[in-house]
């Protein structure tokens, strides 16, 4: 499959620094079909065990234990003790394929008691099965799709789903961005916005007694707005920003936050979650994420090599920042080019490349930068042990 064949080039400066190299260049990369067309929002999307399920994976604190008690807890009360899972309100995430979108071997409740059941060890059987049964219950909830050319959106014809959770509190936001494939564009310079894009609500919040602020907001006039406002609307500045959310043409779409809610639109859309100004004593805003996308091998294998948020994502962005910074240090140290690379040789190289090429130049500045990442971590470690 040629990526003619696949994607329209564009180029795009956004104001973003998500790059592995030094090249100003960043190409946009929009799929040529099946991109969704509108906004469509769905209540309970989610029924209330899962949302349950999802709430608690994403905000108790993770033990070490795996004594057999613990695990036969587990597997006997089938929901409670999710604190040996992982550590509390960290993000994640997972990717699955659409094979198993649609396989019916993949059961989302035998995965999900199976990642229980396994205790610390089941972690990516629970993310995967909560991606699964999201993806499928967004759906199945919107129904028919349809996609900008006005043909029936095809599920079947995209490679998966990325699938993510973050979990917030008082006066958190997200910036006003485009989805797209992250680690791709860090190495590679070319955005590529997912097919359809969209969030599932799972925190206990009906009205505004349990929520206020926290609104997802969608805005329908796609890349051209984008081009406008830029990565976190950096290229038109927040007041301009903040003006085109209150003015009534500018195409924005709110969703306000409930429990069980749905909404899926057109992969290239920007949009933002308001700061949340109140949340009920005790109670976190968490919100699953959900990126589709095409078949095209480069970016499918960087997708199922590190998902976003996953900790394999986070590692090897962390690896990559402390390899450019490795890579100035002995630059600036009077390295010569013949031994040291540039930066922007490094830029089409990635991490797993060099590991299996320990001859490369730039193996032992990546060794070094490992080190540093896992220095960093253990610091962090010791940090949240001792608070």
């Amino acid at each position: 499959m040629k990526d003619d064949d696949v994607f329209n080039y564009s180029v795009i400066h956004d104001g973003s620094n998500h790059s592995n190299n030094t090249e100003k260049v960043t190409l946009l990369a929009l799929a040529k079909k099946n991109v969704v067309e509108g906004i469509h929002v769905k209540d309970n999307v989610l029924s209330e065990v899962w949302c349950d399920r999802v709430y608690d994976y994403a905000t108790t604190e993770m033990q070490t234990s795996t004594d057999e008690e613990t695990k036969s807890s587990i597997v006997g009360s089938g929901e409670q003790k999710l604190k040996t899972l992982r550590e509390a309100n960290r993000p994640w995430g997972n990717y699955i394929e659409t094979k198993e979108i649609f396989g019916s071997e993949f059961s989302s409740e035998e995965l999900w008691l199976k990642g229980v059941a396994a205790g610390i060890d089941g972690s990516d059987l629970c993310e995967k099965a909560i991606a699964l049964e999201a993806v499928r219950s967004l759906l199945a909830a919107v129904g028919d799709l349809h996609t900008s050319e006005g043909a029936p959106f095809d599920m079947k014809d995209t490679h998966g789903a990325a699938v993510w959770c973050l979990s917030s509190t008082e006066s958190d936001s997200v910036d006003y961005h485009i989805d797209y494939a992250e680690l791709f564009r860090y190495e590679t310079q070319v955005v590529v916005p997912p097919l359809v894009a969209g969030t599932v609500q799972v925190s206990a919040v009906w009205g505004s007694e349990q929520m206020q602020g926290g609104e997802l907001a969608v805005n329908g006039q796609g890349i051209a707005h984008y081009r406008r406002f830029g990565y976190k609307g950096k290229l038109a500045g927040p007041q301009a920003l903040e003006a085109d959310l209150q003015a009534e043409s500018s195409g924005w779409v709110c969703v306000p936050y409930r429990r069980g809610r749905g909404t899926l639109f057109g992969g290239p859309l920007p949009h933002l979650a308001r700061p949340v100004r109140f949340l009920a004593a005790g109670l976190r805003r968490v919100v699953l994420g959900v990126n589709v996308f095409p078949r095209h091998p480069p970016l499918n294998e960087c997708c199922l090599r590190a998902p976003e948020h996953s900790r394999a994502f986070n590692r090897t962005v962390k690896l990559y920042q402390a390899l450019k910074t490795s890579s100035s240090s002995s630059s600036s140290s009077g390295s010569s080019a013949s031994s040291c690379p540039a930066p922007s040789a490094a830029s089409r190289l990635r991490a797993s490349d060099l590991l299996k090429n320990p001859r490369h130049p730039l193996a032992r500045l990546l060794v070094l930068a490992a080190r540093k990442v896992k220095q960093s971590e253990r610091e962090a470690s010791k940090e949240t042990a001792i608070t």
